[in-house]
């Protein structure tokens, strides 16, 4: 029977250049026109080329002209002989499929195009070849290596007994089908027909390369009419042509992978198989022409296989059955005598005519309706059919077997202890009619099954269960049922963990609650001992009056049950220094770096001091001298008779004593002495973002420096002649260690 297939996936092809990559197939024929039949005249061939291309994906149109050569074999190789530029005519569109049931996807279209030619050679003892090139190929062949580079080279050879005999080539008879449908049997007659009724061997053969992407687009290399171009001159490219790369593990006899493999029949060209491997495929087929057991010419094709997953567009499908085979349908029906048959057959839509068929006991029920519902008369085995589109070319049909058996009840009770951690005990009552039950089956609702007939089982988390229990008797007939339990009980002991059984005021305890069983539907409450209540699950809590603590805990259940611990005198609190300092002066710098420190804590017998260099003291009030500029971290640990502690942190700045100084006055005369302008001061390589600029008196800039360690000469810019006696302004501005902006201005006199 047929189907009505409609395609569902298909690689295409993204082509992105209007230059190449469109070539999917080609061939060549001649036709013999008249011949003196001997060496020394002449002969003259109607020639035709068919190339097909890729029509949507926005390739390379046919070329406009096509350029022709003719070649003639010799001791040395292949003589070029003359070249043929011929238009494109006679453009049409084929046929991607050949199947009547399956649906041509939008988005594939190949195109023809004929080139046709008398030419008139003289016959000779050798070979003439007439060949095309062209590149480029589609990009996402699978089966050769680097598609989009790939070009195409077709031929005609024509031998010396053809040409002294007036041979016509073999033509093929049709265009394979574009698309082939994974894992489904095709079969397709690639034969050839002769008019001169010579014997033709098929098989696979080897397609040829040709061309190159030269002159496609800037940065490719060459003129697209060179050898390796995408439209090559044949006066420059003789035979031999390069063949294209297969990739492994395909190759030019095993085109299609898989196994079996895809094969051509040596004497009919019927090409058959059931490829299952997707994608698209280059594959070349070779009729070679015998006449009296000799070879006297040769045709070649090579085009694309595009194999895709296919779904049945048209194809009978029971929604409530057991699928035995292909077209075959099992329903059972347990303990019901009226069973309705679900029709989930597809593509609906394309479905115009439904027919269903039962035989119940030799009478024939029928039904048009899109589902069917049959009574029948009592237990036992019955058969039907579901038949789509009578008497249609894209029809389907499945067989159905009908069972029909007394019923089976699954039931059961339970036990338990709603507020108690104990395991939940499960009474099984099923039962069947038919005999007995031969397959139990509990899913617990939290991951786990069981297979006993009573189980005994204990949840772990809290939470409503529905324990499912399935029953299967000796006919697979089967059954269900499911009852809610709510599994809420109280832990059996209350379990936690504070971080500290014994601190110092203030301190804040964590109280690490381990308790189980325990979610998010349960009630929890904390008394901590000091009239403080809290129903975190693991809460904090600060302290900050001495003594001992007794903390409460209750835990109270989604179900109501309750359990309440108390944990006496867990917890010892107490009274806790409270550790500060002062210190002198507020503001110290290198040059006055000692430091005075004011000890003002409370409630502390102990001191320890650590002002941030390695160094200490236990002194109550000590004094220290700081070495260095910089920032310290001074620390004091006050520690009471109980050994509670405090511990407070101060940080010190110890700063540089910086300060610029600008003389009122200098002599620019060569002397050696006095004779630059530059600040002197303390501490200044703590200077930073330093400027200094000159002005004269009538506002003009006469120096500017960012550099400390440079002076002005009294020169302008420190170039040039010294510049009059008189006062001048100097301005400057630096940041200080504190990244303070320091500015200022004064008077200088230059004297010569």
């Amino acid at each position: 029977m047929k189907f009505l297939y409609t395609l569902v996936i298909l690689m295409l092809i993204n082509i992105i250049q209007v230059s190449a990559r469109h070539i999917v197939g080609g061939e060549a024929t001649y036709k013999m026109v008249s011949t003196d039949g001997f060496i020394g005249g002449n002969a003259v061939y109607d020639v035709k080329f068919i190339i097909y291309r890729d029509a949507i994906s926005g390739g390379a149109d046919f070329d406009e002209p096509g350029f022709f050569g003719i070649f003639r074999k010799d001791s040395l190789g292949w003589t070029f002989q003359k070249r043929i530029d011929k238009f494109v005519e006679n453009r049409s569109y084929i046929e991607n499929v050949h199947d009547p049931c399956i649906v041509a996807p939008p988005n594939i279209l190949y195109e023809k195009g004929e080139y046709k030619f008398r030419i008139e050679l003289p016959i000779v003892d050798s070979t003439y070849k007439i060949t095309y090139q062209r590149c480029c190929r589609t990009n996402f062949i699978v089966n050769i290596l680097a598609p989009e580079a790939t070009g195409a080279t077709y031929y005609i050879d024509i031998s010396p007994q053809a040409q002294l005999e007036g041979n016509n080539s073999p033509v093929f008879d049709q265009f394979p089908p574009s698309v082939l449908c994974a894992n489904s049997f095709f079969e397709f007659d690639h034969s050839a027909k002769d008019e001169d009724g010579d014997s033709i061997v098929y098989e696979f053969f080897h397609p040829f390369d040709g061309g190159g992407l030269a002159g496609s687009q800037p940065g490719t290399g060459g003129q697209a009419n060179d050898c390796n171009g995408v439209k090559p001159l044949p006066d420059n490219c003789p035979p031999p042509y390069p063949k294209v790369r297969f990739r492994i593990p395909y190759t030019f006899y095993d085109p299609l992978g898989g196994s079996p493999n895809v094969t051509i029949d040596r004497i009919t060209g019927v090409i058959a198989g059931r490829p299952v491997e997707l994608g698209q495929f280059v594959v070349g087929v070779r009729a070679r022409e015998y006449r009296n057991g000799i070879l006297i010419g040769t045709i070649i094709r090579d085009f694309q296989f595009n194999v895709t997953s296919c779904s049945p567009s048209v194809q009978a499908i029971l929604g409530n059955a057991n699928q035995t085979d292909i077209n075959k349908f099992e329903v059972l029906a347990c303990g019901t005598d009226t069973v309705t048959f679900i029709n989930k057959s597809i593509d609906k839509d394309k479905i115009f005519d439904t027919y269903w068929r039962f035989d119940i006991g030799g009478n024939i029920y029928e039904s048009n309706d899109w589902d069917a519902t049959v009574v029948f008369p009592d237990t036992g085995t019955y058969t039907g059919q579901l038949i789509l589109n009578r008497n249609t070319i894209c029809n389907d049909s499945t067989d159905i077997l009908i069972n029909i058996y007394p019923g089976i009840h699954a039931k059961y009770t339970y036990q338990q202890d709603s507020c108690l951690d104990r395991p939940v005990l499960f009474n099984n009552e099923s039962y069947s009619e038919a005999g007995p039950i031969v397959e139990y089956n509990w899913a617990f609702g939290d991951g786990n099954t069981s297979e006993e007939v009573n189980p005994k089982y204990k949840f772990t988390t809290p939470g409503t269960y529905n324990p499912l229990l399935f029953v299967m008797d000796e006919n697979k007939c089967i059954d269900t049922f499911a009852l809610p339990i709510d599994f809420y009980p109280v832990p059996d002991k209350i379990d936690f963990q504070p971080t500290h059984y014994l601190g110092c005021t203030p301190v804040e305890i964590s109280f690490n609650n381990t308790t189980t069983p325990f979610s998010s539907g349960y009630k929890i409450i904390w008394d901590f001992g000091d009239g403080s209540i809290d129903t975190s699950y693991s809460p904090k809590h600060l302290f900050d009056q001495e003594g001992l603590y007794t903390v409460k805990v209750r835990v109270i259940s989604p179900n109501g049950c309750s359990v309440e611990d108390d944990f006496d005198n867990l917890l010892e609190i107490r009274k806790g220094p409270f550790a500060d300092f002062e210190y002198e002066p507020e503001n110290p710098n290198i040059l006055n770096p000692k430091i005075t420190f004011i000890n003002n804590s409370e409630g502390a017998e102990y001191y320890n001091w650590e002002f941030g260099t390695g160094d200490f003291s236990f002194e109550f009030e000590p004094e220290y001298i700081y070495p260095d500029t910089g920032f310290y971290y001074a620390q004091l640990v006050a520690t009471a008779e109980n050994h509670c502690d405090d511990t407070i942190v101060k940080r010190i700045y110890i700063s540089p004593d910086l300060t610029l100084f600008f003389p009122n006055a200098f002599t620019p005369n060569g002397d050696g002495v006095n004779d630059e302008f530059f600040p002197k001061g303390v501490n200044s390589q703590y200077v930073q973002k330093y400027n200094l600029t000159i002005w004269d008196r009538w506002g003009g800039l006469v120096f500017e420096t960012n550099n400390l360690e440079e002076s002005w000469t009294g020169a302008k810019n420190n170039t040039g002649r010294i510049l009059p006696q008189g006062v001048y302004v100097y301005k400057f501005s630096y940041l200080n260690p504190k990244k303070l902006l320091i500015k200022g201005k004064g008077f200088v006199t230059l004297i010569k």
